[in-house]
This record gives C-alpha cells, structure tokens and sequence, in this order.
C-alpha cells in the first residue's frame, strides 16, 4: 500500500531508489531491518524481496503523512469494507496529529497501523483488480429449497489506484517472489 501511495500520487517513479546504509535515525528513535543486515543501494522491488524496513520508512517519509494515510483510507483501513457478516472490525489509524516522523516511518511497512486480515486481502485484490477496491461477500448466491437463487454480484466500492500504478505494483510484487 505504500508502494501504491507514491507510486499513484506520482511522488516517486517506478525507478525510484534509495540507500540502505545501516539504522534509520528520526529524532531520539531508530528504525531498522527486520534482519539488522544492510544492503546499499536497492530498487523497489528489492525493497519488496527483502521486506526493507529501511526503504519502506524512507519511502514512508518521502510520500508525506498526509497522502500515505489518506490512501490507507481509501484501501479500506480505518473503516469497514461492508462485507455479510457480523463483527467487521474496523481497524486503527491514528489521526493526523498523533503522526510523528516515526509513526510515518513505521507506517510504510505496517507498524503503527492496525488492519484486519479482510482489509488486508481487500487492499491486494485492489492492487490485482486493476486499482478498484470491491465489497466483499462470503456469499456468492443463497438458493432456497425451492431452487429459487438470490445472487450477490461483485459491487465496486471506489477505485483506489489506476489502472497504470496497478500495473506496476502487480509486476513489482511477481518479481518479489
């Protein structure tokens, strides 16, 4: 999602690359590698292949707070995504306000966010529909006993990236595999 926040706002380009030189220092706090090794220059789909916390935070900070939370909204964070069950969660994400540089940082690689598994999946069936974000259902149709069917068609919720970012981002995540 962070990838698509810079990718689709145009704040950074496909080419996009960053260095990846040792620990992240923000103010009093250090971000970095989940593994603690450190990799030099890297591209974006380096950053993917090696789950860079570095280069998501830089690329985090780059984006700005206020364009990578306003797509976390639009993938579907922080509300419910309407799905035919009880008890959708809505997740957490904080106010503006409460987003330091750290928060930001950690922001770009999912820390600080809290997003439940439907968002989650919702947010990469986006990315690999084309950019539009959809309502789920766990219901595709109810038939009666009677055969009579009620169907439940695939309803589009908003569309959260364009077709182009999309894309990108499915070529980046393949080759990260």
């Amino acid at each position: 999602v962070t990838l698509a926040a810079g990718l689709d706002s145009g704040k950074i380009k496909p080419d996009w690359e960053f260095m990846d030189d040792g620990p992240l220092k923000l103010g009093t706090s250090t971000v970095n590698t989940w593994d603690g090794k450190h990799w030099g220059k890297q591209n974006l789909a380096q950053l993917l292949q090696k789950s860079n916390n570095i280069g998501a935070a830089k690329l985090a900070l780059e984006i700005g707070r206020d364009t990578l939370r306003s797509y976390f909204f639009d993938f579907g964070f922080g509300s419910r995504l309407g799905i035919d069950l009880e008890g959708e969660e809505a997740g957490l994400v904080k106010k503006l306000k409460d987003w330091r540089d750290v928060d930001l940082a950690n922001a770009g690689f999912g820390q600080g966010v809290g997003v439940t598994d439907l968002q989650m999946v919702s947010a990469y069936a986006a990315i690999a529909n084309g950019g539009v974000l959809m309502k789920p259902h766990v219901v595709e149709r109810l038939v009666d006993r009677n055969g009579r069917q009620v169907n439940f068609s695939p309803e589009p919720i908003r569309r959260v990236i364009s077709p182009e970012t999309s894309e990108v981002l499915v070529e980046l995540l393949r080759s990260a595999v």
